[in-house]
């Protein structure tokens, strides 16, 4: 009876440790369009939910933008229209979990794929230790298809033909 118990509990543990390895990669946020970028990119503005506004917000922000780009999707804006997500398929981001994980991660694959526009940062207290922190982000959507198409995670265009 006590090792039945004892084993329940180290469930919840772990259960309770990767639902917090999970959002450490990606936090709670929310993505709107904030209009034209340049060709190949889209702007958008992400605010993400946090108890500190330290190092690696940058980072955050970004992880955010390319989870909300390829999952999500857009949301329209008085500034644009929204954008669908890029990657349609249900399933993809469990199948795909090691990929992903290692995407969302680290800092220096999500620099390559998404930027901060410089001053666009603000930071809003909404309780005690809780912040909102909204950010303008470029996302290079065709490079970062690109990528998904490299390694057969999604289908690329002229494999449909």
């Amino acid at each position: 009876m006590k090792r039945t118990i004892l084993f329940a509990i180290v469930c919840c543990l772990m259960q309770t440790a990767q639902a917090a390895e999970k959002t450490e990669a990606v936090p709670e946020y929310t993505i709107t369009c904030a209009g034209i970028g340049i060709e190949g990119t889209w702007l958008v503005e992400v605010a993400i939910m946090q108890k500190k506004t330290g190092a690696g917000v940058e980072e955050h922000l970004r992880a955010a933008a390319l989870h909300g780009v390829l999952f999500r999707g857009v949301a329209a804006s008085a500034k644009c229209g929204g954008y669908r997500p890029i990657v349609r398929q249900d399933g993809v981001e469990e199948k795909n979990r090691d990929f992903f994980a290692s995407l969302f991660g680290d800092g220096a694959k999500t620099l390559r794929y998404a930027d901060v526009v410089n001053g666009s940062v603000t930071v809003v207290r909404t309780g005690k230790k809780d912040f909102r922190i909204t950010a303008t982000v470029s996302v290079k959507k065709d490079d970062l298809r690109h990528l998904l198409e490299d390694n057969k995670i999604i289908e690329g265009m002229g494999d449909m033909f």
